[in-house]
């Protein structure tokens, strides 16, 4: 990897880095090209793996993309940066960005069941506006998609 000296291998600290980042990209590709979706995003780690939890409409290019993923077993990209600023040099060329980032690839998982899209929402929730007792009422749970993507791929660099 270029530019070892950026990259961090420590679990809690790539744990701090994905904390403080609040949008998960997602990356698809279908014939019309490459699809590029921000999100919001809850995240956990269960038995060693990384798991990032999501929430959608259930219809549109974007669940389409993800349906076929998950069937047919195929890896997604996804992307996650944060903490950006220029830091600035004596010339343009020595001008460099403080920044953290996490890229990684996964497999997509669709929630089976009310109890799974509840806890999934519930690290959504809890990730994107803080601690709470989030009520999920049954026939919201029935209208939305929640799935996941299963880090199998992860790489986190920093440059302070």
């Amino acid at each position: 990897m270029r530019r070892a000296e950026r990259v961090v291998t420590d679990e809690t600290r790539i744990a701090a880095v994905i904390e403080d980042c609040k949008v998960c990209r997602i990356g698809l590709a279908d014939a019309g090209g490459v699809y590029i979706v921000p999100m919001n995003f809850g995240t956990e780690v269960e038995d060693g793996k990384r798991i990032f939890w999501f929430h959608s409409a259930g219809e549109g290019r974007k669940y389409r993309l993800l349906r076929l993923a998950a069937v047919r077993g195929e890896t997604v990209g996804f992307e996650l940066d944060g903490g950006y600023r220029m830091i600035p040099g004596e010339a343009a060329c020595s001008y460099t960005a403080a920044y953290r980032s996490v890229i990684g690839t996964g497999h997509v998982h669709f929630a089976a069941d009310r109890a799974e899209k509840r806890h999934g929402l519930a690290l959504l929730m809890r990730h994107t506006a803080g601690e709470g007792d989030y009520a999920f009422p049954d026939a919201a749970l029935d209208r939305v998609t929640v799935f996941s993507i299963e880090a199998s791929t992860l790489s986190c660099k920093e440059n302070q």
